[in-house]
């Protein structure tokens, strides 16, 4: 039996620019959680821990420093670690990024490979033999995927473990209309004969049916998505996927299971108030979403409707209460509106008023009305 611990898209040197005041406790943060892969990874019994991709953000700009420190993560592994270029940190042999990376293992006398040739990587353990088959990008972008390689081996079923490594959209499962992210389909990687796939690309975990708990047999195609969640468009909480492979002459057996790593969350909480004009209804939207709402988010809160005007008045105050909960909270309540009700109507318009007709036409358009309402108060062309 062979057992691989996969991760990918740690993006290390993303720089958060978008959160000034918690981005260091972001950036911290993704080095805690993949700390906290590399321990999984041990308690596991992984004899690999496979980075499918991506371990850094770009090819520039990353320094000596942030290698060395995720070379320091990676040597803690104790088994071999495995690391594939996907197409933000792509390899064609002259990047600065993975020359760091390079010296930086040699020092720290760390048993890492970057995969980087496109051949068979060989090794044995415990008297079985397990060959790699890696599919790096070379470029950021590529209309065709990097299996071409391995097809032309013409491989056929063997008593070796084979696992095929690859970094690109998967048909189906990753958004890539434009097909320009070195697109598979299942159906290709089904018809090379491997063991298991380990995938990077998507920054969500597949297959989605893997559980926590146990092992299961879910296929033979494994992408771990993220350790930690990235940012509002990932909805993973970061997850590592933990492989064992067991082969029975030429026949294997895979199970996994995914195993959490993230902590901080990114949070897209929409909040749709549609108040009758009680009082207490932002208080209530947010007191639902509250169990999002945490030291570990980073949230981004979009606020539409109306609501009555004395808690209109007094929103911020509400804001600034939940907001106080979070690592960082962003409000957006450009469509958040006072509602606008018949008795405020008659209060302050007469009757017969243009104003007054006008405002009762909006009275179920609350956006419309508020606008129609602040533009009379500030002395526009609508005359009351």
């Amino acid at each position: 039996m062979i057992k691989l611990f996969l991760t990918g898209d740690n993006h290390f040197g993303r720089r958060y620019e978008r959160y000034p005041d918690v981005k260091d406790l972001i950036i911290e943060g993704r080095f805690e959680s993949f700390g906290k892969a590399v321990d999984s990874a041990n308690a596991f019994g992984a004899d690999f821990l496979v980075v499918a991709g991506d371990l850094f953000d770009r090819i520039t700009g990353i320094s000596r420093e942030l290698s060395s420190r995720v070379v320091e993560l990676l040597a803690g592994f104790e088994g071999t670690v495995l690391v594939l270029p996907g197409n933000h940190d792509y390899y064609s042999g002259d990047e600065q990024v993975w020359k760091y990376f390079d010296e930086e293992c040699a020092r720290a006398g760390a048993d890492i490979l970057l995969l980087k040739e496109y051949k068979p990587y060989e090794f044995d353990i415990r008297e079985e033999k397990i060959v790699f088959y890696p599919a790096f990008c070379r470029s950021k972008h590529g209309e065709e995927n990097n299996l071409g390689w391995i097809k032309e081996l013409r491989l056929s079923k063997s008593t070796a473990y084979r696992v095929g490594i690859a970094h690109g959209a998967i048909e189906g499962i990753t958004p890539d209309m434009q097909k320009k992210y070195f697109l598979m389909t299942q159906e290709e990687l089904e018809d090379i004969e491997m063991d298991a796939w380990l995938i990077g690309h998507t920054h969500v975990i597949y297959p989605s049916a893997l559980e926590e708990k146990g092992l299961s047999e879910l296929g033979r195609i494994f992408n771990a998505g993220t350790h930690e969640q990235m940012d509002l468009g990932t909805g993973t909480p970061g997850f590592c996927i933990a492989l064992e492979i067991e082969k029975e002459r030429k026949n294997s057996k895979i199970r996994a299971k995914k195993v959490r790593t993230g902590a901080i969350r990114f949070e897209d909480i929409k909040l749709d108030i549609r108040s009758s004009g009680d009082e207490g209804a932002l208080e209530r939207a947010f007191k639902e979403a509250e169990p999002q709402l945490t030291k570990n988010s980073v949230a981004r809160v979009t606020i539409t409707g109306a609501i009555g005007a004395d808690e209109y008045d007094n929103r911020r105050d509400i804001y600034d209460k939940y907001a106080q909960k979070c690592l960082s909270c962003e409000i957006v309540d450009d469509e958040l509106s006072e509602l606008i009700t018949r008795e405020m109507i008659a209060r302050e318009f007469a009757e017969t008023s243009f104003a007054a007709k006008l405002l009762e036409e909006l009275i179920d358009e609350p956006r419309e009305a508020q606008m129609v309402y602040d533009l009379i108060n500030r002395g526009g062309k609508v005359e009351a």
